[in-house]
């Protein structure tokens, strides 16, 4: 292994002593060989750090946060400092997640690392993915494919749901530690920093399922991540100017405010974009009247029950109303005097 590998492997490890072997197993068997493994054990209790002792490959680096400090956390110290603490030890110019409990194909880094090196501009890289059970047994569960383009994505993030695959990802360090890495949430952290890393970077997702997702019942919830989701997404839109999109028109937004991207949007997300469109109408007066029409229907899409919506949309007709009168009226000002002079 070289002294600065061009990956580093993130893998927190807590409780996941079945399937931890083939997790090591699928990392350490990449045909991408230049690569660490960083693996933080968040006080296991079933062995995994057993596990993690016997194995012999130079390119595993491991830690216990047990040791790292003098107190004991009774669940642990969680996803998000566990990978935090990854990030610092990391060498690698990329950051590669791998989850503990899932796997991923041999030629997954190698697929990856072409197209970043074809794309210089790409500094979150997805893929898509396969879906097993508990005994890795193929799932026919049906998975929406991914989104591929870095405006899918962005919008996507936006409407709160997560478009990238956690496990699956590969992310530039320098702009993960620009960002202070992943906060102290307890669920959605990759949600969050995807939100933050994708206002000023490109992201994308490979079409090849190069990840396989493990579905098991120790899992969180589908819904409880997607409330979580919508949480951080009207937090980060409100309390962050860098990440409300301000800069956006409306006809960007109507391309993904679909009808029935507004019917599925959490009741946080909507409210947000309904006060985007709100702030707009009134100082819409020289807008062009489809922008103003379009701005008014997804203003009563998003909130018709708010009467302050009506009124918005009532006030920018009408100040769009008199502009045009202004225009058609004829003028009644007197003509200016002949020039004596020159006559």
């Amino acid at each position: 292994m070289s002294a600065k590998p061009t990956v580093s492997v993130l893998l927190a490890v807590r409780n996941q002593a079945r399937w931890l072997p083939a997790a090591l197993g699928d990392i350490l068997g990449q045909t991408w060989t230049d690569l660490e493994l960083i693996a933080v054990d968040d006080e296991s209790t079933d062995g995994s750090t057993d596990i993690l002792k016997a194995v012999r490959d130079p390119r595993l680096r491991w830690f216990s946060l047990k040791r790292l400090s003098r107190r004991t956390c009774p669940n642990g110290y969680g996803l998000p400092r566990a990978l935090n603490f990854a990030i610092c030890q990391a060498r690698g110019q990329w950051l590669a997640r791998q989850d503990s409990d899932d796997r991923c194909v041999p030629t997954r880094l190698a697929e990856q690392m072409a197209y970043l090196r074809r794309h210089p501009k790409c500094a979150l890289l997805g893929s898509d993915t396969l879906l097993i059970d508990d005994d890795d047994n193929p799932l026919t569960a049906f998975m929406k494919p991914r989104l591929l383009d870095h405006a899918a994505i962005r919008s996507e993030l936006l409407l709160g749901e997560n478009p990238i695959v956690h496990g699956s990802a590969v992310v530039h360090a320098e702009v993960v530690r620009k960002l202070s890495g992943y906060r102290l949430f307890t669920y959605c952290e990759d949600y969050d920093l995807w939100l933050r890393l994708t206002r000023d970077h490109q992201a994308a997702n490979l079409p090849e399922k190069l990840y396989v997702y493990r579905v098991h019942r120790g899992q969180v919830s589908q819904q409880t991540l997607r409330q979580r989701r919508a949480g951080l997404t009207a937090r980060a839109l409100h309390a962050h100017p860098s990440l409300r999109d301000c800069q956006l028109t409306v006809g960007a937004i109507e391309s993904f405010l679909t009808p029935y991207a507004v019917s599925r949007l959490p009741e946080p997300v909507r409210r947000h974009w309904a006060n985007w469109f709100l702030t707009w109408l009134i100082g819409s007066r020289q807008s062009p009247p489809s922008e103003i029409l379009t701005a008014s229907v997804l203003s009563l899409m998003l909130d018709p029950k708010r009467l302050r919506t009506w009124r918005a949309v009532a006030g920018a007709a009408w100040r769009r109303l008199k502009v045009e009168l202004t225009k058609t009226t004829p003028s009644t000002a007197c003509p200016a005097p002949p020039d004596l002079v020159n006559s």
